[in-house]
């Protein structure tokens, strides 16, 4: 019989952010090659900052990425993403960071939460949730900015991948309610990254916490809408990953077109 994307079972695999599983709870971690998906994101987000190095044409953009730089390549500023109509950067700026420390914090993250959620629900979830949630934290930076009456220039990784955690959480709720396992991981990780940020931002780092709880609640919207013990067939599974990297091919010719 063909193999089949993992049914939305939601398993008993996590507990909280660390190793296997164990009576107090623990992430378990999947078998090596599970998370395509994940893989991919980083690389992409490498890809992504080794051509800002080369735009920027100094290697003090390893530090400091300049700002006109993080803009050719997709950033996301209030001012012309919505006066401009630049609607794509709402995706691209999360595979943008601002320095090499930017990125490496993002994918230490994303490498930790990624395949856990993937290896839970399978990539044919996984690949439109971080999308879904991407956009969302970029939408909600620019509301944000809209408010304050600021102009600020967002890019990187984590409001998207504080979606992944926002899905785990409503995974765990569905299946164990707000008590179990799986729930208490996620809702101490989200408070972990959320409340760094919070904390951060009075400190005077450049924290866009309007985007962390943007992709969050994203997160938490797509998982939500899933339905248990629905199985991919190889075709859908194919064609969400298809369709993922269609949209990401043509956010990325939009960028360029621009550029």
């Amino acid at each position: 019989m063909p193999s089949r994307e993992r049914s939305f079972a939601f398993e008993h695999r996590v507990g909280g952010p660390g190793g296997s599983p164990t009576s107090s709870g623990g992430f378990r971690r999947p078998p090596a090659g599970s998370a395509p998906v994940t893989h991919g994101i980083v690389g992409l987000c490498v890809a992504v900052f080794a051509l800002e190095i080369l735009l920027a044409g100094q290697l003090t953009a390893v530090v400091a990425v300049p700002p006109p730089v993080l803009l050719r390549v997709g950033g996301n500023l209030v001012a012309l993403t919505l006066k401009e109509h630049r609607y794509e950067t709402l995706l691209a700026s999360a595979f943008v960071h601002g320095s090499a420390l930017h990125l490496l914090m993002n994918m230490a993250v994303l490498r930790s939460v990624g395949p856990l959620v993937e290896g839970e629900v399978g990539s044919a979830r996984v690949a439109p949730l971080y999308l879904v949630s991407a956009v969302a934290a970029s939408a909600a930076s620019c509301v944000a900015g809209i408010v304050v009456a600021g102009q600020r220039l967002s890019v990187g990784a984590s409001g998207a991948i504080l979606g992944l955690v926002g899905a785990a959480f409503v995974i765990g709720v569905r299946t164990d309610g707000f008590r179990g396992p799986l729930a208490r991981a996620s809702a101490r990780w989200l408070a972990m990254l959320v409340g760094f940020g919070f904390v951060a931002a009075l400190f005077g780092v450049p924290i866009d916490n309007a985007a962390h709880v943007g992709g969050a609640l994203g997160g938490m919207a797509v998982a939500s809408l899933w339905r248990r013990d629905y199985v991919y067939t190889p075709l859908a599974r194919a064609v969400s990953l298809v369709a993922s990297g269609v949209v990401l091919g043509l956010v990325a010719a939009a960028v360029r077109a621009r550029a």
